[in-house]
């Protein structure tokens, strides 16, 4: 796999995506609606990171409020359709979590929705980042903590 990496999004780069502004070099097939939708919530100061790989954006992932010590924070992400099955989800994921620890934040969740078409994907994503099962509701609920206050983040990835 090509190297991943975040790039924080600016609320301001945000709005100027969302109404048609182009700045960000996506790839193919992208934005597309969820892509839009995310730039809408960034736009109005959600943390939120690009995903590139080679200056092109892969992606969008981040947290659905603001970061803040201590917090446990839940976290969202999309991949364009024509990388996904490339382990972007995962990298991304892994470095997202990284941010967040260092950040102080207590503990991470990520809900996956049972009718969700890309819930097995997601959810091995997720399992492979340390994510646990926390309930058995029709949106399954995926929990972090760190471990002794280690960066979870230095486990080699299965």
């Amino acid at each position: 796999m090509t190297s991943l990496e975040l790039r924080p999004l600016s609320a301001d780069e945000a709005r100027r995506e969302h109404s048609g502004e182009a700045s960000i070099f996506w790839v193919d097939g992208a934005p597309g609606d969820e892509d839009l939708v995310v730039l809408g919530i960034a736009a109005d100061g959600v943390p939120t990171w690009l995903m590139l790989v080679e200056g092109r954006c892969v992606g969008m992932i981040g947290t659905h409020e603001p970061l803040e010590v201590g917090s446990t924070l839940e976290i969202g992400y999309h991949v364009a359709p024509s990388v996904r099955g490339c382990g972007m989800a995962k990298a991304a994921v892994r470095l997202l979590l990284n941010e967040l620890l260092r950040a102080g934040v207590a503990g991470v969740v990520a809900e996956v929705d049972r009718r969700s078409p890309h819930r097995e994907a997601s959810l091995a994503v997720l399992r492979a980042n340390g994510f646990a099962p926390l309930d058995a509701d029709i949106v399954q609920r995926l929990f972090v903590e760190p471990v002794d206050g280690a960066d979870l983040l230095h486990r080699p990835l299965p």
